[in-house]
């Protein structure tokens, strides 16, 4: 267990929270926008790996589905047992792992979500042991979605809140452009979208598509209230599906795979 990665999101980042401002709240919708596109169907049995405190897995019970939440931190995972009871939404299994050596049987699910395990985990060798264990899990046909931070999102935030002319967060981005390694505390690997494909597709997945989740929309000017708006709201979700096809122009994508 990575016990950097567990005590920054036990002691200081909120989860809850990133969903509240207006690039999580763009970024949730988009997400589920995604997945409905390939989860359609009589109800699916769905793990979400790294789910955190089960925003995505919440609303895809609702939509019928039958989900598993799976997270390496255990404040995580008991924060989600009390929002389930306090939303009246139950998940069929509320998961402390490792998503490295899960502990499902072969061929049990019909998509795995992928969030946190592909930026967290730094090295390439774990992180294909992540992908393995997804296929391993998956029925056949069965989808793969794993979600992973651009290799420039670092320089675009910067741009657009001027850390960048700071010398130190340059010199951290220069990294992260170089090598895609952030040596912040706790590590990251933020991807090229053909970086993460060969990755998959190494693994025994065959890709169906690469995706862009928020484009750089969200740096519109004080976008929170722009997206209190319904039409306002529209328009934004539209520029960024006009974009989803260049995932390097945004902070986040997607790539969705197929077990063969």
């Amino acid at each position: 267990m990575n016990k950097k990665v567990v005590d920054y999101y036990t002691e200081i980042f909120s989860e809850n929270e990133r969903h509240e401002d207006g690039f999580g709240q763009i970024q949730r919708q988009r997400t589920l926008n995604i997945f409905k596109q390939y989860l359609q169907g009589n109800p699916l049995k769905i793990i979400d790996i790294g789910g955190a405190t089960g925003a995505y897995s919440f609303d895809l019970a609702r939509a019928g589905h039958n989900v598993h939440l799976l997270d390496i931190v255990p404040a995580h995972i008991e924060k989600a047992e009390r929002i389930g009871l306090d939303k009246g939404i139950l998940l069929d299994g509320y998961h402390v792992g490792d998503a490295k050596d899960l502990e499902f049987e072969d061929n049990s699910f019909d998509a795995v979500i992928l969030h946190g395990p592909l930026y967290h985990i730094t090295g390439l060798v774990e992180r294909k042991k992540v992908l393995n264990e997804a296929l391993r899990i998956l029925k056949p046909n069965g989808v793969l979605f794993g979600f992973a931070i651009n290799r420039y999102a670092g320089v675009f935030y910067g741009i657009h809140s001027e850390l960048i002319l700071d010398d130190t967060y340059f010199e951290m981005v220069k990294t992260e452009v170089e090598t895609g390694f952030r040596t912040r505390n706790p590590t990251w690997h933020f991807h090229l979208p053909e970086e993460l494909e060969a990755e998959i597709t190494s693994s025994g997945f065959k890709i169906e598509a690469t995706k862009g989740v928020v484009s750089p929309v969200w740096m519109l000017p004080d976008i929170e209230s722009k997206i209190a708006d319904a039409e306002m709201h529209e328009k934004i979700l539209r520029v960024c599906e006009l974009l989803e096809n260049e995932p390097k122009i945004g902070q986040d994508f997607v790539c969705i795979g197929r077990k063969q």
